[in-house]
């Protein structure tokens, strides 16, 4: 994963991994290269709660809300992006 995962606090982790739920989502069908990049995202998701959560939305196509967490700068918020 090219994006600097390891800088985000555990929120701004949550929002990233629900940005790429949400993304592969989008057309309402996830391929197999989908559901490889979709098992690294649930990987740094450390919550086993909030991971079975995410897990549920991508088994049932549930597209999360998202919401960019407070205090996230400018150059985390463009490195998404990228």
């Amino acid at each position: 994963m090219g994006f600097p995962v390891s800088q985000l606090t555990l929120e701004q982790t949550s929002w990233y991994a629900k940005m790429m739920i949400g993304a592969i989502l989008a057309d309402d069908e996830v391929s197999a290269s989908e559901v490889d990049f979709l098992k690294h995202i649930a990987e740094i998701i450390k919550d086993p709660g909030e991971k079975a959560q995410l897990l549920g939305m991508i088994s049932s196509k549930q597209k999360p809300d998202i919401f960019v967490p407070e205090n996230t700068s400018k150059e985390i918020l463009a490195a998404v992006y990228v």
